[in-house]
């Protein structure tokens, strides 16, 4: 990504480019730059929110829009730059999403909205095995995305 920089000028965009577009992992790879993004940005030479614009998000804005004040106050803490604790459900089905709140954010996860910023496993004091997420906004890009769509 850098080189890639370098090759077109841009060198002294890299931190900016950093923040907009950075924050993927895969595995126990990270600094993943999403490369729609960056191909998008190279060619018209400023930032954007091109990943964002790929796709109908109209799914992740009904969940925001129809969830509970909880799921509203959660959402606000993200979009001022906090963290999360969550648990979740790496199983999640479409029809559940109503019917669970804490859905909202195992969907935000898995389509890449949502970066793990921590993973804690344990038992609990009731022998119940938990699985806690501490999660945040996957970059600004992400972020530009969902303010765009609460102003509508």
């Amino acid at each position: 990504m850098f080189a890639a920089l370098g090759e077109y000028g841009l060198s002294g965009d890299t931190q900016q480019v950093k923040d907009w577009y950075d924050g993927f992992s895969f595995g126990g790879k990270g600094d993943i730059y999403n490369p729609w993004s960056i191909i998008n940005f190279l060619d018209k030479r400023e930032v954007d929110t091109y990943w964002a614009n790929t796709s109908s998000n109209s799914l992740v804005g009904k969940l925001i829009r129809e969830g509970s004040p909880d799921v509203k106050r959660t959402f606000e803490s993200l979009m001022q730059g906090e963290s999360i604790r969550v648990e979740i459900d790496e199983q999640i089905v479409y029809n559940q999403l109503d019917d669970d709140e804490q859905s909202v954010w195992s969907l935000l996860l898995a389509s890449g909205y949502l970066k793990v910023k921590n993973f804690k496993a344990y038992m609990t004091d009731f022998k119940e095995w938990k699985q806690e997420y501490e999660l945040e906004l996957t970059n600004f890009e992400v972020k530009m995305m969902f303010r765009g769509m609460i102003r509508k």
